[in-house]
């Protein structure tokens, strides 16, 4: 997550950028207090753009964390299908001060959408956004947030696992995401398997858990003879792992990179093998997905850390998006002058 003295450096070392571009929440519902980062952005006129993928229903209020577009944000994105009835693909773009020039972003929608949208998706947008307003008219916030605290119990009564909350105080976690981590040492990849053997289907896995998401209305929730059995089968088949602490991707400090995009352009490329990549400028993203958070920007300086968490999770098998010599434990670096 994003803390607000993050932000804060960021900006300090870029005063001038063109914008900030935050994602709230995180694929594990985990959100922050986004006022603070955006007053101090717009205290120097720097727009907001939030990528709320995650965080369409937020509009609903309590049990939901706020909704990146009252907390100030100037451009928000949601991915209606992702909590919310609307068919895959359907989002919804939003605009939310004059700091944006409206004419502007028209022209570039017009330029990169398709001049013949999907009706059908349109439609479905409708559909999520009436349902949404139909929730909200009904006052069904409370009986939702009741089935999903009936829905985490369930998922509380399994012996094999746990539920895993934000240790951080500042971090509201979205009670439509639960994380669950095996208590006899699987990795969530292997936790994984074993419910989706007994027909659940988690959203995600990671070295340490699966990431679960419930539905809006807490509706088919599984019976207590599967989480039984559920429970029963990981501490029959119990492992032992050395898993690091945490989840995802450890937080850094913010750093400048080396050198401006300009000057790296000039620059040779070449690959590497992981074990000679510490020290070098990345020439490629690299961004295991899900949860798809960057753990190499194109033009970084690659750390030692950095390379033994790819090691570890080229290892694990993730799904990781960049070039096919990650699989071969190669990385694309620049040449920089003084080495070529």
């Amino acid at each position: 997550h994003i803390l607000y003295e993050t932000a804060k450096d960021a900006i300090s070392q870029y005063p001038h950028a063109n914008g900030i571009v935050l994602t709230y929440p995180n694929y594990y519902g985990h959100a922050v207090d986004l006022k603070p980062i955006i007053e101090e952005a717009h205290q120097h006129d720097i727009p907001v753009l939030v990528d709320e993928a995650h965080g369409a229903h937020f509009v609903l209020g309590h049990p939901f964390p706020q909704s990146s577009l009252k907390a100030g944000a100037d451009v928000v994105v949601q991915s209606a299908h992702k909590t919310l009835p609307a068919m895959t693909m359907g989002s919804y773009l939003h605009m939310n001060s004059r700091r944006i020039n409206r004419d502007r972003l028209t022209y570039y929608l017009s330029v990169l959408q398709s001049s013949s949208p999907s009706y059908p998706i349109m439609a479905s947008l409708d559909i999520a956004r009436a349902y949404a307003e139909d929730i909200m008219k009904t006052n069904r916030t409370a009986d939702i947030e009741k089935e999903l605290i009936n829905m985490r119990e369930v998922f509380s009564q399994m012996n094999g696992a746990e539920i895993v909350e934000p240790a951080d105080a500042g971090i509201q976690q979205d009670p439509l995401k639960l994380s669950v981590r095996s208590a006899y040492g699987h990795s969530g990849f292997e936790l994984k398997s074993i419910f989706e053997a007994n027909g659940i289907h988690p959203e995600l896995a990671d070295e340490r858990q699966v990431l679960l998401v419930l539905p809006l209305e807490g509706k088919n929730k599984p019976a207590p003879e599967l989480i039984r059995t559920i429970g029963k089968e990981i501490k029959d088949t119990a492992v032992q792992h050395d898993h690091p602490a945490g989840i995802g991707i450890p937080s850094e400090k913010v750093t400048a990179v080396p050198y401006r995009k300009s000057k790296l352009s000039a620059f040779k490329k070449e690959s590497v093998p992981f074990a000679e990549a510490a020290g070098r400028i990345s020439a490629e993203p690299v961004i295991p997905y899900p949860p798809g958070i960057p753990l190499i920007m194109a033009g970084e300086r690659i750390t030692k850390e950095t390379i033994s968490l790819l090691t570890r999770l080229v290892d694990l098998n993730v799904h990781i998006q960049g070039s096919n010599q990650l699989k071969q434990k190669q990385l694309t670096v620049y040449i920089e002058e003084e080495k070529s």
